[in-house]
């Protein structure tokens, strides 16, 4: 007896709520199980997820049966269930073939033969075209409802709510008012947000103030500075729904905390939304002030990273995060106890993902200790001799590994006009007619070896050039410590100066329940011409 498993998805998270597609799916599929003798022994379906998407959660858990020889037939209702992009769709059918793993489909062929596999794939193109084509109409009906000045659907703001079709429909005072936005409770609370941002109370502050009433955001959580912020950046609030302000899409990349798509937004060009007029909670003149505030706030963004002295220059040992890309610098405000107050905690912490698994790689550093021990590697590097001595030994051993590169390329620069001698030559015997299939695959074989010599020599002269010899490395070095000195001397206090030169001298490694490494990089000291 086969063993079966049943495949469902519906779209739309509203499909999931309110519809019946999502739970009848699995009913009719065990069904078909049951008339054809197959033993059903799990349905797995994607709720609320699109069938554009790639990687999602249904079509992983049937990967993993599949390679685990778990079941012998997919059943689904139909193609498009599968994926409503039709190469996505041949590429599953196939992989699950390769693992001896049939497909069949409930509601037209499931592609045995080479006119079933035609029909399929014109199948997959149809449900690909009209998942377009659903999108195209979908867009153009909202835009054409904003422009009558409705709000089409979406998340309503806050102090906001939106008539809807229902209420248009069944209440007198509604009739023809669907899609527009009114007043609720909370607009005298948003109002009290712009009216205490725009007397000079920071986000910080307006959220605390916001937690400590009991007040939540619409999504019923916390209030936090990112959240207030985009809400006292919403032009509805002086009148002026902005319907289109960004372009959404669902990402492949999944979310860590709900294992959902992410939802990608960018912000569209002023001249592609639609404006919607909505009653207004502020008026102009205060949106306008709170916009100052918020800018004003975002140029001073900057200024809290020239604490972090070694900012672009610590790197994980542990992770991929050795590839180049540095630690994130991050801090936390704690409290000892609420007679002393609260005190910064300053530190390095590798947030990444290790390579050995899905666990928190967790490397971290004080920044206090970590800074400390830079600035003393700088000042040993800046003593009078040891940088012009770690620059020789740098360039001997440059020297040593590169072997006879002049007299290398010089062969390679001989070789490379044999070839072009011979390549004349061929060319001079095909214009005189005396060429044949000989001659030409000759000829090509020896355009083939042209451009790998020349290929060759090009690597060999650009290393070449980026050699030194050890005299010249030791005054570049001598240079180089002298200008350290000069601006150790004037960064004293300038935590801008000083990250200029950790992020020019050194490179910190750290692992996990090691000291840091910190290292020297004498080549880029010597590339720079200039300090930094």
């Amino acid at each position: 007896m086969l063993r079966a498993v049943t495949y469902g998805r519906v779209s739309t998270h509203e499909q999931v709520q309110h519809g019946y597609s999502l739970p009848d799916q699995p009913r009719v599929l065990t069904e078909l199980c049951e008339r054809q003798g197959w033993r059903h022994i799990e349905h797995v379906d994607d709720a609320g997820v699109s069938g554009v998407l790639i990687d999602r959660p249904g079509i992983r858990r049937v990967r993993e049966l599949a390679e685990a020889r778990a079941f012998d037939v997919l059943v689904a209702l139909k193609l498009d269930r599968l994926s409503r992009r039709a190469w996505a769709a041949a590429h599953l059918i196939d992989w699950l073939r390769d693992r001896a793993v049939e497909v069949r489909f409930l509601e037209h062929v499931s592609g045995d033969t080479p006119q079933e596999r035609l029909l399929l794939t014109m199948l997959g193109g149809i449900a690909e075209f009209e998942h377009s084509e659903i999108a195209t109409k979908t867009r153009a009906g909202r835009a054409a409802k904003a422009r009558a000045g409705k709000v089409p659907c979406g998340r309503t703001p806050c102090g906001y709510r939106m008539v809807t079709v229902a209420e248009a429909a069944v209440l007198p005072e509604f009739a023809g008012r669907d899609g527009e936005l009114l007043l609720t409770e909370r607009a005298a609370e948003v109002r009290e947000m712009f009216e205490r941002v725009a007397a000079g109370a920071s986000l910080r502050a307006v959220c605390r103030w916001l937690n400590d009433a009991g007040s939540r955001t619409e999504r019923g959580v916390l209030w936090q500075s990112e959240t207030l912020s985009r809400l006292l950046a919403n032009p509805c609030y002086y009148g002026e729904y902005q319907w289109g302000r960004t372009a959404c899409r669902q990402s492949d990349t999944r979310t860590f905390s709900s294992g959902r798509p992410y939802i990608a937004r960018k912000p569209r060009p002023e001249d592609e939304r639609i404006v919607v007029p909505c009653p207004a909670i502020v008026s102009r003149e205060l949106w306008d002030q709170v916009q100052s505030r918020l800018a004003e706030n975002a140029a001073q963004a900057g200024r809290p990273s020239l604490v972090w002295m070694l900012k672009g220059c610590v790197f994980c040992a542990a992770c991929r995060s050795a590839a180049g890309k540095p630690l994130p610098c991050r801090g936390d405000r704690k409290s000892r106890n609420p007679a002393r107050g609260s005190y910064f905690d300053r530190y390095y912490r590798c947030s990444s993902y290790s390579r050995l698994g899905d666990q928190d790689c967790g490397t971290l550093v004080r920044a206090d200790t970590l800074e400390r021990l830079a600035v003393r590697e700088l000042r040993r590097i800046a003593e009078a001799d040891w940088l012009a001595e770690k620059a020789r030994e740098h360039a001997a051993l440059a020297w040593e590994a590169a072997g006879d590169l002049p007299r290398a390329a010089g062969e390679m620069r001989r070789a490379l006009a044999r070839l072009e001698a011979e390549e004349r030559r061929l060319l001079a015997l095909v214009r005189r007619g005396l060429g044949g299939r000989l001659v030409d695959a000759e000829l090509g074989s020896l355009q083939a070896q042209r451009r790998q010599a020349e290929e060759r020599l090009a690597q060999a002269e650009a290393k070449a050039s980026r050699l030194l010899e050890p005299q010249e490395a030791a005054r570049r070095g001598e240079e180089q410590a002298s200008r350290l000195r000069a601006r150790l001397a004037d960064a004293d206090g300038d935590a801008a100066g000083m990250q200029d030169l950790c992020r020019l001298f050194l490179r910190i490694t750290l692992a996990k329940g090691k000291r840091p490494l910190i290292e020297v990089p004498i080549e880029r000291i010597l590339a720079e011409t200039n300090p930094a």
